[in-house]
């Protein structure tokens, strides 16, 4: 109807405006992301020729958020920081540029390299927290959150996430749910409680599957909405719930495998960490050799998104796992891909392992947690 609206000459004046509450808070609940992007690159188009500059600076500092937060590659996305950062410069757009700000810090968190912890050491997080908060700006802080609690899951940091979790979590209602990540705050909410559960006392587990249970309804409404941004999610909380339930191992991987599979080629990095939890799984099991095969896919996945600081984690943390392959590989007698697939095919996948593991699996629950699977 809006855009039907923007057909009368006399509601040009308001086509970017529009275009941006389009792209920024509508467009994703029903239709894939890469529609919004569209519509923002209108935004800033109408904004331009119009002279609406809120708009125009608003719709470059939120679509570079959105490029972060759906898993764009890093150097695409610094690219895109670069330019929003230009505009938002030269516009004297402050508020606006705090927004693309947290983005970069980010992605300094992820790559590492020393020219990302020089930009780290240049401002503190605690004052960078301070300015924006002076800001007051609920939408900006919420963003912020999120990117940090993302960043912190992905690098193993929990003790972090949970941190940024609460942090996020006092933003959501002011500033969170009419945004595209709304939905990540509840599938990484969950993470952190899967993580978590199997510490906890008994009643305090019990909450947390409540929690989990919770998030993974309001998820589900999400992804029947639009499975395209939004099934992968559902599926991959599913699996983590199912899973600190100590519900049968082919129940998991069934769920896991139906995440992956809703991505597509979308979301590169909650592909891989679905990936990286699969090989925990595994190796949680003692099944090491399969638990390879995650492992290096996730190491595959988190490479193409650009996320050398996890790379140098997660060869640090499985050097074991790493070793075989990177022997293969150096003497030039199989490729990633032909490693990976031996592994498929080899002895790792037959029946007695997965009796093996199911076992295993089982036998690290509580009793009253394991699901049969008759």
């Amino acid at each position: 109807v809006a855009f039907e609206f923007l057909g009368r000459e006399s509601s040009k004046p308001f086509a970017s405006a529009v275009s941006f509450v389009f792209a920024s808070f509508v467009s994703h609940w029903r239709m894939h992301y890469k529609e919004s992007f569209e519509a923002y690159v209108d935004a800033e188009r109408w904004g331009l020729e119009l002279g609406d500059m809120p708009h125009t600076t608003y719709a470059a500092a939120i679509s570079t958020q959105r490029w972060f937060f759906v898993g764009r590659p890093l150097d695409s996305c610094e690219a895109k920081v670069d330019a929003a950062t230009a505009t938002l410069k030269q516009a004297g757009a402050q508020n606006q540029l705090n927004g693309v700000v947290f983005v970069q810090r980010a992605m300094a968190r992820l790559r590492g390299t020393p020219r990302d912890q020089a930009l780290l050491r240049d401002e503190s997080e605690a004052d960078f927290t301070e300015r924006l908060r002076a800001s007051k700006n609920a939408q900006w802080l919420f963003l912020y959150g999120h990117s940090q609690l993302l960043v912190s899951l992905v690098l193993g940091d929990l003790a972090g996430a949970e941190a940024w979790n609460d942090f996020t979590a006092s933003y959501l209602l002011a500033g969170g749910k009419i945004h595209f990540s709304v939905t990540d705050q509840y599938l990484l909410d969950t993470l952190i409680c899967s993580r978590r559960c199997r510490s906890l006392p008994e009643a305090e587990q019990s909450k947390a599957f409540e929690r989990m249970a919770a998030n993974e309804a309001q998820l589900e409404i999400w992804a029947k909405s639009c499975p395209a941004n939004f099934a992968h999610k559902h599926k991959f909380a599913s699996a983590e719930l199912a899973r600190a339930r100590g519900e049968a191992l082919h129940v998991v991987l069934s769920l896991y495998t139906e995440a992956i599979a809703a991505a597509g080629d979308d979301f590169v990095h909650l592909r891989a960490l679905i990936n990286e939890r699969l090989g925990e799984y595994w190796l949680e099991a003692g099944q090491a050799k399969i638990a390879q095969l995650y492992f290096g896919e996730a190491y595959a996945l988190y490479e193409s998104w650009g996320a050398a600081a996890k790379l140098r984690q997660l060869r640090q943390t499985h050097p074991a796992l790493f070793e075989a392959g990177k022997q293969a590989w150096r003497a030039g007698a199989i490729t990633l891909h032909e490693h990976r697939t031996d592994i498929v095919h080899g002895s790792a996948l037959d029946l007695e392992s997965m009796i093996k593991a199911t076992r295993a699996i089982s036998g690290r629950c509580p009793p009253a947690a394991t699901r049969s699977s008759a």
